[in-house]
């Protein structure tokens, strides 16, 4: 007999708040609570949103034994999944920049150098905190903070560099 291991779990709640805080901060994207067995839904407003949020976001989170399942779903209630692994630098920035659309963390979507010199897909977030309740049993009035990067970091897939980048004010 096998027993699957789902429902109250800190990790697993912090992830979906993690995705809400990141993710769900466009007013294009709504991120829905827990369900069934560890499910999460990201509605788009438009059917070109959820397709694009479909190529970049993680659709599967693995936390210990847990596992996540992320259902990407236009206003409709369409589903969408990534039509296509292997993506040039310059298709993944055009699906990032309409997936993150209207999203106020994100500074930028743009092509930058890793370290060996190749050309990579860059989502510069603006250095700021997310913060929210985190459920945690061991200390129930204990708050999860973390750079906004970060929790793009666990977001979006392994394809882009994700950095902290402030606001140019120009010369004063």
């Amino acid at each position: 007999m096998t027993s699957k291991t789902f429902g109250l779990s800190s990790p697993v709640y912090e992830f979906q708040r993690v995705l809400s805080y990141t993710l769900g901060q466009s007013s294009n994207v709504i991120v829905s609570e827990l369900y069934n067995e560890n499910e999460i839904d990201v509605v788009a407003l438009s059917s070109n949103t959820a397709k694009a949020i479909a190529q970049v976001i993680k659709l599967e989170q693995n936390i210990g034994n847990l596992n996540i399942k992320i259902w990407v779903k236009d206003i409709k209630g369409e589903t969408y999944e990534p039509n296509q692994t292997d993506f040039n630098t310059e298709l993944l920035i055009e699906n990032a920049r309409e997936a993150l659309i209207n999203n106020p963390i994100i500074q930028s979507v743009t092509a930058i150098d890793d370290l060996s010199g190749n050309e990579i897909a860059g989502v510069s977030v603006v250095p700021t905190t997310i913060q929210f309740w985190n459920d945690n049993i061991a200390n129930p009035s204990s708050f999860t903070t973390l750079l906004a990067s970060d929790g793009f970091e666990r977001v979006l897939n392994d394809q882009f560099k994700v950095f902290n980048q402030g606001k140019e004010i120009g010369n004063l």
